[in-house]
Formats: structure tokens, C-alpha cells, sequence
């Protein structure tokens, strides 16, 4: 799935660099969102604007320094998502969806290894348009839990 979701992103921005430049004031066809999420994480989005769908990938990584303990062994965490997001707007409006991959990875500093565990991630959104090339996101998904995010046109 990890493939997919690059080659997506890869032909997302193949689509984005074959596109007119349109003028500042007019919607944009190519959106790249960053947000953050209350469970540490950090995401980076490429989405391809058609009339009012949009539909891209993206990734996101947790950093966790938090002291855990499973099986007698002390551990911290550092998780990665990837996923595809689909999305609908209505003038300023925007609503979206995400689903995914989510990979628990735990790091320990010892011979003894926790395997990685592998999460089915799902989660919503929604935007407003604050410029036709400026959006701000709220939502929540398993991954980044309640998150906010910024999109900008390209």
C-alpha cells in the first residue's frame, strides 16, 4: 500500500506541474496541506483539485518520547501513516475523509525487539476557504486524533 500511495503522490505532482498557471484570485487545481495533531504527529498532504473533488495522499509521523513498557521492555514510540483523502467543496466549505495505513513502530535500545504493529486508519475533516488558494482544517482520525491543519493552492 506504502507503493501505491507514493506512486499516487508522484502522479499527483506530475498532474500539478502540467497544469496552466492560473491567475492569484481563481481557484487552485493543486493543494499541498501540513497539520498537526494533538497526539504529536505531523502530516504532509498532496491533493489535485477537479471542479469541487479532491482526492490525494499523504504522510504523517509521531514522535513519542514517552517511556513504555510491554513485555518487560522499555520503549518510546515513533509512528508513520500513509493514506489517500478524498474531498468535496462547496464554495468555502470543504469536507473530506482520510484512510490508511497506521504503523506502530516501538524503539528500544536493547536486542530484544517489540514487532511493529500495522492499524487500519480512517478519519474526517473539514475545511473553510478563507482565500479561493488558503484553507484551514479541523478533524480527527485515528492517527493524529483531533488535528488542525492549512492547506495552500500551488
Amino acid at each position: 500500500m506504502k507503493k501505491l500511495i507514493i506512486i499516487l503522490a508522484l502522479t499527483l505532482g506530475g498532474a500539478a506541474s502540467a497544469q496552466c498557471r492560473a491567475h492569484s484570485d481563481s481557484p487552485s487545481s493543486v493543494f499541498a496541506t501540513f497539520s498537526g495533531g494533538f497526539a504529536k504527529t505531523m502530516n504532509a498532504e498532496l491533493s489535485l483539485r477537479i471542479k469541487s473533488i479532491h482526492i490525494g495522499a499523504g504522510a504523517g509521523v509521531m514522535v513519542d518520547n514517552t517511556l513504555r513498557e510491554k513485555n518487560d521492555i522499555i520503549y518510546t514510540r515513533n509512528d508513520h501513516a500513509y493514506f489517500v483523502n478524498l474531498g468535496y467543496q462547496k464554495d468555502k466549505v470543504f469536507l473530506g475523509g482520510r484512510i490508511g495505513n497506521r504503523t506502530l513502530v516501538h524503539v528500544t535500545n536493547i536486542n530484544n525487539h517489540i514487532p511493529d504493529e500495522h492499524e487500519f486508519m480512517i478519519g474526517a475533516l473539514i475545511g473553510y476557504s478563507i482565500t479561493p488558494r488558503m484553507r484551514f482544517n479541523l478533524g480527527y482520525d485515528s492517527f493524529n486524533q483531533a488535528n488542525l491543519g492549512v492547506a495552500f493552492g500551488l
